[in-house]
């Protein structure tokens, strides 16, 4: 398998990186930040002259890549993160009926991420969510 790696390191970096500006492009408001879809013909396409005996192993080492890349974008201050504080179980009831794809997001998941303005304003309308406790927020802004 590294032997793949090696070979199109280049070509898979360039293939996760795309994936990672589509998975914010089609997302802006909210987006889970370690679950970026890869598009698996597209990759199955780019390695098909080698024989990849462990497709788990190749999703997992261009999905870094894919976070890697998101990581980028945040040091860049292209995209911002949250995660979850103290579990809010009240919270989290009302997140999941938001109007903000990235409160319903963080009502069940840990980290997500959204273009910097997207992210302020569903910190505002975290805040107003029954269970909100501003000495111990469910969300916080985070790193990625």
């Amino acid at each position: 398998m590294y032997e793949v790696l090696a070979a199109l390191g280049p070509e898979l970096r360039r293939f996760a990186s795309a994936a990672a500006e589509a998975h914010v492009a089609g997302n802006p408001r909210g987006f889970p930040l370690y679950s970026i879809p890869l598009g698996e013909e597209a990759l199955r396409a780019l390695v098909a002259e080698f024989d990849v005996d462990d497709w788990d192993f190749l999703r997992e080492e261009v999905g870094g890549l894919a976070v890697a890349h998101l990581r980028s974008m945040f040091a860049a201050g292209r995209i911002a993160a949250v995660t979850s504080g103290p579990n809010a179980p009240e919270w989290r009831e009302a997140a999941r009926d938001s109007e903000h794809p990235l409160l319903q997001i963080m009502a069940d998941g840990e980290f997500a991420g959204a273009l910097p303005g997207e992210v302020q304003a569903a910190l505002r309308q975290a805040a107003d969510l029954p269970g909100w406790n501003v000495e111990r927020p469910a969300i916080v802004p985070s790193v990625i």
